[in-house]
């Protein structure tokens, strides 16, 4: 099985110690993530999910971690010269997309479905406020505190939020074609 908790943790402290070296800021997301994932699997809260539901949750647990340290790494390293706009917008929008599809579990229960993908959506974006919050504690604490240098960054946050936002709609449109798979849960949404 691919997701025992052994196997997660390997991964986790392998992801962690690679990004760690670069990106310590990222290691400890990482670490957060699969934390995440193992309360998942600890509590049981997976075997909610149908199956196709499962097999995608399964792909982001050991996937997204893997595709997001490339990105910073593109992004840290400039691999790709004058890309840092167009790289963090799809970082935004794949971080977004990912987390909606990775706390479905925490959200797929016996209420309506339409409460369901409100309340994943409010935390998704809830999640994407915080970490930009912290983007600007980490701007003040390195002295990036005058006027005209955090307005620079408005329009950055401003991008990220509004990707964050179409990202967690992507991610509520695959959960909703998912379900439609489940013949349990393959009602119309409605609200």
């Amino acid at each position: 099985m691919f997701f025992r908790i052994k196997t997660v943790v390997i991964f986790a402290v392998i992801m962690a110690l690679i990004s760690f070296f670069e990106l310590s800021l990222w290691s400890i997301m990482i670490i957060v993530w699969f934390g995440i994932g193992i309360f998942i699997l600890q509590k049981k809260l997976h075997e909610r999910l149908n199956p196709s539901e499962l097999k995608l949750w399964i792909i982001l647990l050991y996937g997204y971690p893997v595709i997001e340290t490339i990105l910073k790494l593109f992004i840290e390293f400039n691999v790709i010269p004058y890309s840092y706009t167009t790289l963090n917008i799809a970082e935004h929008m794949i971080w977004a997309l990912c987390i909606s599809l990775y706390i479905w579990p925490f959200f797929k229960g016996n209420t309506n479905i339409g409460i369901r993908f409100i309340a994943l959506a409010g935390m998704v974006i809830f999640i994407g406020n915080i970490n930009e919050f912290l983007e600007l504690g980490i701007r003040l604490y390195i002295g990036l505190n005058n006027q005209t240098r955090l307005a620079a960054y408005y329009t950055d946050t401003m991008q990220d939020l509004a990707m964050n936002i179409i990202g967690m709609c992507l991610g509520i449109g695959i959960l909703s074609s998912l379900r439609n798979h489940n013949n349990k849960d393959s009602k119309v949404l409605s609200f």
